[in-house]
């Protein structure tokens, strides 16, 4: 038997039709009651599920369900990337402040009017409004405030200068030089603040500049090697080391707007600790800096102690008038769970943020209250990472609660937001320059600058934040109507009616505008929303 017939009661015929050549198949009814239907009969409107609307939903957008409530509505608020714009003097692009000025430096060369006084010569840069530098054709000539010595033989030499930036946008100069008499030497270095006018490229001095001298009656010995070496530690302090036969180590102390407040002459640290990811400068006006910038060493709320960052800890120093009292730190452990990429940074005085990952391939962001003493913490937030997120090795900070972290050389870049208490309010969706980025804080708003390298050519983008953190995108299904309150009905699976143009075949993603629109470009978005069967109707699902 091919076929079996059933007869209507009062009209029509069933048949069941075995196909001509037949495995061994079975088909199992359902355990209960009901009406059995063809799959062209189910009708896409059956589909759907009811969400309630928070925020609003488009018809035939896709929606974003909340992962708290489901309720569907609230979108991503993405960060904008600006356009590329290429620029010269790609040399300076380490030395900017907040990337839209720079400065370059020379020292070292004898003052005309005191040769036992030495000259600092500072040119100024700023991107003008099409993106270009422009040169200061004039420079700023700046001279130490004592000499190195005495005597009509006494001569400079040897000298050189450092540039750094501080997440305040000014711009550091240590302009360091050697004197000699032929019998003596001496070692010296002027702190300089140095501010650049962002219309006019024009360098001036900000706050008090600071000289420290070293090596008074040192016989020369091998005067003409004498070297030069700063270690920049977190946004507060400086560690300067001056050779004139034997070695000496000066901590200076910066106050933003003030300038530099310690030492004076007298306060000689001999020893060189060996601090957490410091930040190194190079003569010549390179730069070599790793990129945990933003106060990875302060001093707490008391002035009594130094706190230090490391990938899973904090480490504390004894200081008195900003001056190392201690080279034994007293090391305090962050996470227990800690595996791998830390990396920890001060947010103020009391509170430091951890990112790592831990024992389990979590990604966390943790935050922290560091006891007055700097001998304990306690944790304040723990925030689990969105899957995908990388690592960091730069913190720029527009203040303690909002910043930028970027990956180098990967180019990927996101924010981070954080509530009054220093808990976590979340991250925003990751984003990508040109290249190998270097991320400065404009100073104004919530923009901050990117410095990107490709192929040898430097670039120039904005970065603006609209949102520090934003909640993330969870795809839910396509709403079956526009609504801004009450409750919609959303699509979930088969097909879905009401579109026009589209082109048969195509397969279409949740576009990364994460508005809810559709791309066919998989690399513009994802994930995967369906297929269009024809120029109206869109299938739903992972269908091939």
């Amino acid at each position: 038997m091919s076929s079996v017939k059933i007869a209507g009661d009062t009209s029509g015929l069933i048949t069941l039709a075995a196909p001509a050549a037949a495995g061994t198949n079975t088909i199992t009814m359902p355990a209960s009651t009901g009406t059995m239907a063809l799959t062209s009969d189910i009708s896409a409107t059956a589909l759907t599920i009811t969400k309630a609307v928070t925020g609003a939903v488009t018809a035939l957008r896709a929606v974003s369900n909340a992962a708290s409530t489901g309720n569907v509505g609230v979108y991503p608020v993405g960060n904008t990337v600006g356009s590329i714009t290429n620029t010269t003097m790609a040399g300076l692009v380490q030395n900017n402040g907040t990337g839209k000025t720079a400065i370059k430096a020379a020292s070292g060369n004898r003052y005309a009017s005191d040769t036992t006084r030495w000259e600092c010569i500072i040119y100024g840069q700023y991107l003008n409004g099409s993106n270009v530098w422009v040169n200061n054709a004039t420079p700023t000539t700046l001279v130490s405030p004592s000499g190195l010595g005495s005597g009509a033989s006494y001569e400079v030499d040897g000298g050189t200068a450092f540039i750094w930036r501080t997440p305040d946008g000014y711009l550091q100069v240590a302009s360091c030089a050697r004197g000699n008499n032929g019998t003596y030497a001496t070692a010296g270095v002027v702190m300089y603040t140095i501010d650049v006018n962002t219309s006019t490229g024009v360098p001036s001095i900000v706050g008090t500049a600071r000289q420290a001298t070293f090596g008074v009656g040192q016989g020369t010995g091998s005067a003409g090697t004498s070297g030069f070496t700063v270690k920049v530690y977190g946004e507060d302090r400086v560690q300067v080391r001056l050779q004139a036969n034997t070695y000496g180590y000066f901590e200076f102390f910066y106050t933003s707007g003030a300038g530099w407040a310690a030492p004076t002459t007298t306060d000689v640290t001999r020893y060189d600790y060996t601090y957490g990811y410091a930040m190194s400068t190079t003569s010549n006006n390179a730069l070599n800096v790793n990129q945990y910038q933003r106060k990875s060493a302060l001093e707490n709320a008391a002035a009594n102690k130094l706190i230090q960052t490391a990938p899973n800890a904090i480490r504390t120093l004894v200081v008195a008038s900003h001056v190392l009292q201690s080279t034994t730190p007293v090391n305090v452990t962050l996470s227990a769970d800690y595996a791998s990429d830390g990396q920890t940074t001060m947010l103020d005085s009391t509170h430091c943020l951890q990112i790592y990952v831990d024992s389990g391939g979590n990604r966390k962001i943790k935050t922290f209250t560091i006891a007055a003493d700097g001998s304990s913490v306690s944790l304040i937030d723990t925030f689990v990472l969105p899957s995908g997120t990388e690592s960091t090795d730069q913190f720029v900070f527009k203040d303690s609660k909002n910043f930028v972290i970027a990956k180098y050389p990967t180019g990927i870049i996101n924010s981070v937001g954080l509530a009054a208490d220093f808990s976590v309010d979340g991250v925003n969706i990751k984003t990508t320059s040109l290249g190998p980025a270097q991320v400065n804080y404009s100073g104004s708003g919530s923009v901050f600058n990117i410095w990107s390298l490709l192929l040898g050519q430097y670039g120039f983008q904005t970065y603006t934040v609209n949102a520090f953190s934003t909640p993330p995108f969870n795809y839910g299904g396509v709403a079956a109507a526009t609504a801004s309150s009450g409750n919609v009905s959303v699509y979930v699976a088969g097909v879905v009616p009401g579109y026009t143009g589209m082109t048969v075949g195509a397969v279409f993603y949740v576009s990364n505008t994460f508005d809810g629109t559709f791309t066919s470009d998989s690399t513009l978005g994802t994930p995967r929303v369906g297929k269009a069967i024809s120029q109206t109707e869109l299938l739903l699902g992972e269908v091939a």
